[in-house]
Parts: structure tokens; C-alpha cells; sequence
């Protein structure tokens, strides 16, 4: 009776996620084109990932919020979202990395990382950029280039600046 009782529990908790995810993207075309993006994330399948199921559900709902963007053609919020996936991800990896002994983290007030290895980072593209050599990565520039784009498209549309009109001008004066 128990594993019936569990079983049909876990049917609803689907079932919900369904409708919730089919809420926020409003029409079921979008829905349908959301879903097929989200067959093609590829990075939820590394076994870091898989093992860290908190991660890997933010993950999944910031890349959907990401695809619903794109599919609406809202390309600031789609930066908005794949730099929330950023930090998230180059957040997790500086812990683990501390956590092997591998780097050593400074931080500040309010557990803010202000040092790796006796470098300044707080930013988040420094961030990036160490993770990037520290993986060794052969397009490193390319990819910091990328990186640092979108973050700072990101943070135009998420800080007021009184100066400029408009976030194109913004964006243009940038």
C-alpha cells in the first residue's frame, strides 16, 4: 500500500511540474518548442550533474527560462538567464575545487569570494576566465570574449543607469 501510495505521489509531483512549466511559457506551441530544446541540454549529462540534484533542477529551470526567452525572442532576458546558469555553475565549481584543496578561496563579507589563489575575483568574468585556464581550455579568449558579452548585457538590463534613456542606448554606448 505504502509504494502504491508513493508511487501515485510521485506521479502528481510530474504532473505538476508539467502543468507549471506549461504555465509559465503560455502557449502550448511554445510549450512544445521549449520541451524540444530542453531534449538537446547536454551538459545535465556529465556525472558531476547527475550526482548534484539540487544543481541539476536549477539548472534545468533557469535553461528553460532561458529557452522561453528565446522562443519569445526576448534575447536580454535570454542573457539574463544563461548568466544565472553561469554563476551557478562556476560557483559550484570554485567549491569543489576549494574543497579538494585544489585552490584557495579568500572571501569577504557575506561569504563573498574575493581571491582565488591570492588573485583578486570578484568579478564575475574573473571568475570565468580562471575556470577557464584551470580547465585548461584551448578557445579560452574566444570564450572569455563570449562570456563577458553577455554578462554585460545582463547587467545593463539589471542595473538602472539614470544616464541613458533607454536600454538600446545603453546598449549602444557600451
Amino acid at each position: 500500500m505504502d509504494n502504491e501510495l508513493t508511487r501515485k505521489i510521485q506521479q502528481l509531483e510530474e504532473k505538476t511540474k508539467k502543468l507549471e512549466n506549461y504555465i509559465k511559457v503560455f502557449h502550448f506551441e511554445d510549450y512544445q518548442r521549449v520541451n524540444g530544446h530542453m531534449e538537446k541540454l547536454n551538459y545535465l549529462s556529465l556525472d558531476y550533474i547527475k550526482k548534484n540534484s539540487d544543481l541539476k533542477e536549477q539548472l534545468i529551470f533557469y535553461y528553460r527560462m532561458m529557452i522561453r526567452a528565446r522562443v519569445k525572442n526576448d534575447f536580454l532576458e535570454y542573457c539574463r538567464f544563461s548568466v544565472l546558469q553561469i554563476e551557478l555553475i562556476v560557483g559550484d565549481f570554485l567549491e569543489e575545487l576549494e574543497e579538494r584543496k585544489e585552490i584557495q578561496i579568500d572571501r569577504g563579507d557575506y561569504d563573498r569570494i574575493e581571491q582565488i589563489n591570492g588573485n583578486k575575483a570578484p568579478h564575475l568574468i574573473n571568475k570565468v576566465v580562471f575556470c577557464l585556464q584551470f580547465l585548461e581550455c584551448q578557445n579560452k579568449e574566444t570564450l572569455k570574449e563570449v562570456f563577458d558579452n553577455i554578462i554585460k548585457l545582463r547587467n545593463i538590463i539589471s542595473h538602472a543607469d539614470s544616464d541613458y534613456p533607454n536600454i538600446k542606448q545603453r546598449i549602444k554606448n557600451k
